[in-house]
């Protein structure tokens, strides 16, 4: 069974953040008199395996309104994955990777 996006874990900053308030929101939408436009909003999620969580982390970026900064930590793709690899409204921007089995950090 698939997990829902609730089922991920949420630790936020902000002071009313709901991850269950969804809206009709497009990539980098602000309301003109909100002031997270003013802050950089960055995601940082260690996936332990990205592979088989790309359809519910799509769904939670979503939900936290399109961070302007995705950072995901022990990925485990190769560089021929990361390439292939799609969040809606980002592209990647960095992937580094140890010699060994896990321990890369992938930035879009």
């Amino acid at each position: 069974m698939a997990k829902r996006s609730s089922d991920i874990p949420v630790f936020s900053s902000e002071k009313n953040h709901k991850p269950d308030r969804i809206k009709d929101r497009t990539p980098n939408h602000r309301e003109d008199n909100d002031d997270s436009s003013q802050r950089l909003r960055i995601l940082n999620f260690n996936v332990r395996s990205l592979r088989n969580k790309v359809d519910q982390l799509n769904i939670y970026v979503y939900e936290l309104d399109f961070p302007e900064v995705l950072c995901f930590t022990e990925s485990w793709l190769s560089t021929e994955e990361v390439n292939e690899l799609r969040f809606d409204g980002y592209k990647v921007g960095a992937h580094f990777c140890c010699s060994g089995q896990r321990g890369e950090v992938l930035l879009f």
